[in-house]
């Protein structure tokens, strides 16, 4: 399973950091934690659940970086969200 991004028509900059953020070819889902477990909640990626193990907020003039470290199956990774968790990116700029 890969995600793939790619750039607007505006093209990405570090002067439009909104422009990084593009939607990904795949679908992702967040599912939010209900409580039960010791964890943040789930992603949906492309119909696979992972498990949400941390989530690490960055916000500097204006700018949100989210950082996801996801968990499948003993295997961690990072995927990212420069708005807040609507839209995801496996690509960081």
């Amino acid at each position: 399973m890969a995600l793939s991004t790619e750039c607007g028509l505006a093209g990405c900059s570090a002067a439009n950091p909104s422009k990084f953020m593009i939607a990904t070819k795949e679908n992702v889902t967040w599912i939010p934690s209900t409580g039960e477990f010791l964890h943040h909640g789930w992603l949906d990626i492309a119909g696979d659940i992972f498990i949400i193990v941390d989530i690490h907020s960055f916000d500097d003039f204006g700018t949100t970086l989210d950082t996801f470290t996801i968990e499948k199956d003993g295997k961690r990774s990072e995927i990212y969200s420069y708005d807040e968790g609507e839209t995801f990116t496996l690509d960081i700029n």
